[in-house]
Order: C-alpha cells, then structure tokens, then sequence
C-alpha cells in the first residue's frame, strides 16, 4: 500500500503486522486494541465487523494513528458503529490533533456508507473528541485502579480494615487455595461460575465460545489468565485479567454466593494484586462500573483506589446527540425483565440469542 501524507486507510490488521506494533508503541494502546480482538469478536458474533481505521507516515510507511471502529447490525437494535465492543478500556490512538481529526472525519464518512444511525466511540485517557463539537460526550462508567508502586502488604494498608482486610484474612483461613486454569477444562469451570453469576444478576450470558476464543487467542501469548478459587477441590469464584504492557486488568469476575461466607472474591482480588506485583507490572485495574451500581462502585473504592470518569463519544449526524446508558435503553429493560422468566437450563440458548444484538 503506497503512503501518502493524511492519507487514511482501512486495514485488516491480521495481515499487517505494524499494526500490533503500533499499539505495543503507542502509550494508550490496551489488549482490546490488538489484531486478536478483531479475531475474537467477529469469530464469536456474526452481527459485528471490524474497520481499522489507520494514518501512515510518508516519511517511513509506518503507522501513526489508529482508531478501530465496529459495524454493529441488528433487526432489534438497529446498525451501529462502535469503538469498541466488549472492551472495558479503550481509546483512539493518536498524537497530534491533526491525526485526531482526520480519524474522525474517516470514522463519519463510514458511518455515512455503512448507514450506521450513530457512533460510539469510549475513552479512557484521550480527551481529544471533546473537542469536536460534532459528539456529544456522556460519563456513565468509572474506573478504579491500583497503582502497585510498593509490596501488596503495604498497599494494604489502605484497604478498608473491615470491608476489605479483615475479608482477606477470613478467606486465608477459610481453606481456601488458588489454580491457575490451564487448559480448556479450566475454562469451562469458570464458565459454570459466570453461568450461575448472570443468572444471580438477571443478565444474559456472553456465549460460551467467546471466552473459549478468548483463552485460545489471548493465553498462548501470556496476555490473560483465569483464576480460579477451590474450597475443598470445589470452584466457588474465578476472574480473568488480561495483561498488557504495564497493566492487569480484571475484566470478569464471578462466584457461587454458597461460599459468600468465605470471602472468595476478596481472595481472588487480593492473589491477583499479588501476581501482579510479582510479575513485575505497575497498575491493577478493576474495570469499569456503571454509575447506577454503588454497591460495586463502594466495593472497588475500599481497595484504596483511585477512580477516574470513562467518557463515550456519540455521534448521529445532528447537532446534539441524545446520549443513554445501556441501562436506561428499552432493550435492557426488557432484557431484565424476561431474565425473571428464563428457566436455568435455557440461559445460554437467550444468551445466545441476546447477544446477536448486543455490541
């Protein structure tokens, strides 16, 4: 492909192995950025495709900025473009305002040619689309992380002594032990895990295959890992985190509310900060939390964290965008509702189907 100065492109970024370059590089640049994510996300849903927006230097046909878009269609939903699916921490990665404009000015024709009724596009540390007054600029999501800057046992001490301390210490005594999953079997114990969690919270489960994807994809590279908590060789609470550069970050968590008495999410969390020092990297991540879920939000602020607001981008072609969360969406509300209805042995089957949807 012959570069030009502003010249924008759409790439496949399993075919151009600058692109993963460019994201290691780049200081924003997060797990769900990689070509794999692409793999994983059109592997696992039919209804969603990817488009890698991407400006190459002149001087060095290198890349210089990147912003990957996804086509979301739906009958239910209507079509959609969003950066990006199922990724808790994202943004568009670029240097210079210069580069910022030309990603959003590709990202609108796009929206135009693929009749999308809008765009999303989620921010973690770029500012730059606030600055567009073509998107409009919501906050329902925070993220609380943890900067591992000295041992575990010292950070604890700005845990919560009773929310948070003394739960650890009652977990070390509760007999319970860590596996680190290995195979694909492991995988499946953790699924049985997050099953009974979104079926305990009313809400539809991700498909089985997205996570064996996402070990299959993400694991051989040392990019994820599954934890698994075992009271008496039993699974009672497993997290995955997936590791970039110098993060971890714990992206889905889940447990039996059995062995709620034994602090098993506190054991996870607290061996997962630990690892994580240990292998050498600088920031725990917790995720993001809806604004609406204060109990989560109290749970993740005893840890001693620090906290930051995680803004969306929405774009439709008007002046002003009507900007919800997924929370406050009729397809949600409804989703809530039928879960009430859902026997267990049909779960996956309308997990399945709720998420041919979703994006």
């Amino acid at each position: 492909m012959a570069a030009q100065e502003n010249k924008i492109s759409i790439i496949d970024p399993s075919q151009d192995n600058m692109w993963d370059e460019f994201v290691a590089q780049h200081p924003n640049g997060w797990l769900c950025h990689l070509a794999g994510w692409k793999q994983l996300l059109e592997m696992s849903f039919s209804h969603i495709k990817g488009y890698y927006i991407v400006k190459y230097k002149k001087s060095n046909n290198s890349i210089c900025a990147g912003l990957p878009i996804y086509f979301v269609k739906s009958l239910l939903t209507g079509k959609r473009l969003v950066s990006a699916p199922f990724a808790t921490l994202f943004d568009p990665l670029y240097s210079s305002e210069g580069d910022k404009a030309l990603l959003s000015d590709a990202v609108i024709q796009l929206r135009r040619q693929c009749k999308a009724s809008f765009i999303e596009i989620r921010s973690f540390q770029s500012t730059g689309f606030a600055n567009d007054q073509r998107f409009s600029s919501s906050c329902f999501f925070r993220h609380h992380y943890l900067e591992l800057n000295e041992e575990p046992e010292l950070l604890k001490r700005r845990f919560h002594r009773t929310c948070v301390r003394q739960r650890i210490n009652r977990s070390l005594d509760s007999h319970i032990s860590l596996k680190l999953c290995e195979n694909e079997k492991d995988v499946a114990e953790f699924y049985a895990l997050y099953l009974i969690t979104r079926i305990r919270t009313n809400l539809p489960p991700m498909p089985y295959r997205f996570f064996k994807l996402l070990w299959e994809i993400f694991y051989p590279a040392g990019n994820m890992s599954i934890l698994l908590a075992q009271h008496e060789h039993q699974s009672v609470a497993g997290m995955i985190l997936f590791k970039f550069k110098k993060r971890v970050s714990a992206e889905f968590a889940a447990s039996d509310e059995r062995y709620k008495d034994k602090s098993p999410n506190h054991f996870l969390f607290w061996h997962a900060i630990n690892l994580a020092y240990k292998e050498g990297y600088s920031i725990f991540d917790f995720g993001r939390t809806s604004v609406h879920n204060q109990s989560l939000l109290d749970f993740k602020s005893h840890w001693g964290t620090l906290t930051l607001d995680l803004t969306n981008y929405m774009h439709n072609g008007q002046t002003k965008c009507d900007v919800k969360s997924s929370e406050d969406k009729l397809s949600y509300k409804i989703a809530k509702k039928v879960n009430h209805y859902i026997p267990r042995w049909a779960y996956p089957a309308f997990g399945e189907f709720c998420y041919r949807h979703l994006g």
